[in-house]
């Protein structure tokens, strides 16, 4: 092994970004008149239909009900949202990370300065209110004592004060029948993001008497019902379900009975529900835009909203890096560093250096780099043709072959397919270089980018590396039963032989120079294999021509570290 000491080494690198600073909204302007935004967040109705309250660019904003201008509410540089109203329409709780974590805060419904409820370093987020507008009702993991990893349910008063826990159960999503006696709340682990699940860990929606008494299961479906809503007069609870396969508003009567389905999109990926408290209007998000659905109609219809805004701040920033750069390959004499800082690749002396010289500059991302065996060719993946490729950079410079000092230097593509093309490694010779391609499957390539050949199928094969005189790889694969082993495979293409055979993780290999040993990391030594423990294993008298000799697989000790120098 070529062991590289690099005593000290300042990474100063000055990176002109541009950035979107609106948290995956998109507004869409026009000369004259603003179109609708595209990127309006959790709605929220007010209690007599009028007015919906939402986030847009992290900040709350309100709009009627039908669509217009809206107004900004908050306008603090970290998000804020869900929102929820009073009962009473003068007040707005939300959520916001504006003190470091996720808090519960309160405003007035017509804007003001909010004002923090909730102090736990544990994260608290606004559910619903009391009946009478004096407590807000909240989910956290500050007290949960269950088993079952989750949140349970608290009030809080709205001029403040010590929050208190109304539920003896992990729940979330509380919210109060009209009459104030009931609450309904979500039961499951399954985030609200993933579709199609079908199993024990389902979302439910369970009514708990606010008297006293056990919690008792409203629906039983296997799939997703979460978002709990009630009806004006309480005798039926409206809730979001995928059961039908598409996210829909059902409704369901608290006497009992089957569930009806209330609104008709045929577009999958509803979320974040809310009722009006007169049971007049309920609002949705579909698509990054907010719908309002009529519960005794079904029908839906978009709500057009157009906020034109300033941006809070500059569009380009000047940057300084000292650290976190994301990938080092020292060249194979050791002589140069080349490094990756924000998806863009550098290199510069090893040792002392200060100076640096840069290597891409481009919008898209560039990784996976490594050196040619001769060290004067930098091989890399870069996304700035739209799917991940490999390009390879050299210099162009007639004066000087050393990607550090060159003043010119060209690049070329080498593997441009519609998949995607990652994780290259040049073989010893430097004639050949593995790649992965899709899924996780092993290809390999003339180094100039001709005569590609898929070697081994993945999937979520990783960590290849090339044996002595390129005649074998190593690599790490997924195998049935959600495990990782080392396999080989011929440079000339054939069977993939596993040589672990563990059910561990089993991962990071590589050949010792006579071909004969395999080093490793796995997990197998691991508690139940969650304390994330990985040990250096080796496996020897490998017979790569036939496979059919036992191996031997131990744990390196410490003995073992000085013929570590046989591996690369």
């Amino acid at each position: 092994m070529r062991t590289l000491n690099v005593a000290s080494m300042t990474l100063a690198v000055m990176l002109l970004m541009s950035f979107t600073l609106f948290c995956g909204a998109q507004i869409a302007l026009a000369e004259n008149e603003p179109d609708s935004i595209v990127g309006a967040r959790y709605p929220s109705i007010s209690p007599d239909a009028k007015t919906i309250a939402f986030t847009f660019l992290g900040d709350l904003w309100t709009v009627p009900a039908d669509g217009g201008r809206a107004t900004r509410l908050t306008v603090h540089s970290k998000f804020d949202g869900p929102s929820h109203w009073s009962p009473d329409g003068k007040w707005l709780a939300f959520t916001s990370k504006r003190e470091y974590n996720s808090d519960v805060f309160v405003m007035p419904s017509t804007g003001g300065v909010p004002k923090r409820l909730t102090f736990h370093a544990a994260n608290d987020v606004a559910c619903s209110w009391s009946r009478d507008s004096e407590s807000v009702i909240f989910g956290s993991d500050r007290e949960l004592n269950t088993p079952v990893p989750g949140t349970s349910i608290f009030s809080v008063p709205r001029q403040g004060g010590l929050p208190k826990r109304i539920v003896d159960c992990s729940a979330n999503c509380g919210v109060l029948s009209p009459d104030g006696k009931t609450l309904a709340l979500v039961r499951g682990n399954v985030p609200w993001w993933r579709r199609g699940y079908r199993g024990s860990a389902d979302l439910d929606v369970w009514l708990k008497p606010m008297s006293g008494g056990s919690a008792v299961q409203f629906s039983d479906f296997e799939g997703r019902d979460n978002d709990p809503m009630w009806s004006a007069d309480g005798a039926e609870l409206y809730f979001l379900s995928d059961r039908d396969e598409v996210t829909n508003i059902w409704a369901k009567p608290i006497a009992g009975g089957d569930a009806r389905l209330v609104s008709n999109f045929a577009t999958d990926g509803v979320i974040h529900a809310q009722a009006a408290w007169d049971g007049s209007m309920i609002v949705c998000e579909l698509d990054a835009e907010i719908y309002s659905v009529d519960p005794q109609s079904g029908a839906h219809q978009k709500v057009s909203i157009q906020a034109p805004t300033d941006i809070k701040q500059n569009q380009i920033e000047l940057k300084t890096f000292k650290r976190k750069a994301t990938e080092m390959a020292p060249s194979p004499d050791g002589k140069e560093m080349a490094f990756v800082v924000r998806g863009e690749i550098f290199v510069m002396k090893s040792g002392k250096a200060k100076k640096w010289h840069r290597l891409t500059e481009t919008v898209a991302r560039e990784n996976g780099i490594a050196w040619e065996p001769k060290g004067k060719k930098l091989v890399f993946c870069s996304d700035r043709n739209g799917n991940r490729d490999i390009f390879v950079m050299e210099s162009s410079d007639p004066k000087e072959k050393s990607l550090s000092r060159a003043r010119y230097r060209k690049v070329t593509p080498l593997a441009t397919t519609d998949g995607a093309e990652y994780a290259p490694v040049w073989s010893p010779d430097g004639k050949k270089i593995a790649y992965l391609m899709g899924r996780g499957d092993l290809w390999v390539m003339d180094s100039s980018g001709k005569n590609s050949k898929l070697l081994a199928e993945g999937p979520f094969i990783g960590g290849v590396a090339w044996g002595p005189k390129g005649a074998w790889l190593v690599f790490s694969k997924m195998c049935p039963g959600w495990q990782k082993d080392i396999f080989i495979v011929s440079a000339k293409g054939g069977e993939q032989h596993n040589i672990t055979k563990n059910p561990a993780w089993d991962s990071s290999p590589c050949l010792s120079d006579d071909g004969k040993k395999v080093v490793f990391l796995s997990d197998r030594n691991s508690v139940w294999q969650r304390d994330s423990r990985h040990d250096v294993w080796h496996v020897f008298q490998l017979h790569p021509l036939s496979f059919q000799q036992p191996l031997q697989i131990q744990e390196l000790t410490h003995q073992d570290e000085k013929h570590l120098k046989q591996f690369h």
